[in-house]
């Protein structure tokens, strides 16, 4: 779903974007739209429910990165066997370019050592095109030790500023623990994250 606005409108709301044929929904989405507001106040409590006692908040987001980094293993070592790769073929780069040298650039060994060349420096573009891609997931699949000390720095604030929290902080929250909303029917949602958390149920999204 995404977030819209009619001209009409002053409240925003979420829509399945199959409403308006941005794409094809093969699965006949019966759950056109829900308001933002509605839905955004419920799992933020929730949110901030999970977030208020620092030190229990910390422990589980330790264990939760833990989790990920063991869970992330399999592409590490992925990078790791790319890395060798790479060097593997940054060194026969290098001998073909010393083979190169001196040699006549008209001559059949010239040319020869020349198409190699390219194929090795194609074979290196996929390579690091590979592990750049690889390293991106891992990014994306692992909570950074800052995101943690962000997030309980949030924790330890003031209780005002926990009630009052800015837009730029609800938003990171829900990045850093992977809040995830699945809207169940029309008016019931479920709200997960990545801690070891209840998941909250939402059974009435209505005003």
């Amino acid at each position: 779903m995404s977030g819209m606005r009619r001209d009409n409108e002053k409240r925003s709301y979420y829509s399945c974007t199959s409403r308006y044929k941005f794409h094809v929904d093969i699965r006949g989405c019966q759950i056109k739209s829900i308001y933002a507001a509605v839905i955004e106040s419920k799992v933020i409590d929730w949110v901030l429910s999970i977030i208020t006692h620092p030190a229990e908040l910390e422990a589980k987001l330790r264990a939760a990165q833990a989790a990920q980094l063991t869970a992330l293993e399999p592409q590490r070592t992925k990078i790791d066997d790319i890395e060798h790769l790479i060097n593997e073929a940054q060194h026969e780069l290098n001998e073909n370019l010393d083979m190169m040298r001196g040699l006549d650039i008209n001559s059949r060994r010239y040319k020869k050592l020349a198409v190699d060349g390219d194929e090795i420096e194609a074979r290196l573009d996929r390579l690091e095109t590979r592990k750049r891609k690889l390293e991106e997931e891992v990014d994306l699949g692992r909570i950074a030790d800052q995101d943690i000390r962000d997030i309980v720095q949030y924790s330890g604030d003031t209780e005002e500023g926990l009630k009052n929290p800015t837009f730029e902080q609800k938003r990171r929250w829900i990045e850093v623990l992977r809040v995830q909303v699945e809207l169940t029917s029309q008016t019931t949602a479920q709200a997960t994250c990545l801690l070891p958390v209840r998941p909250l149920i939402i059974d009435s999204l209505t005003d």
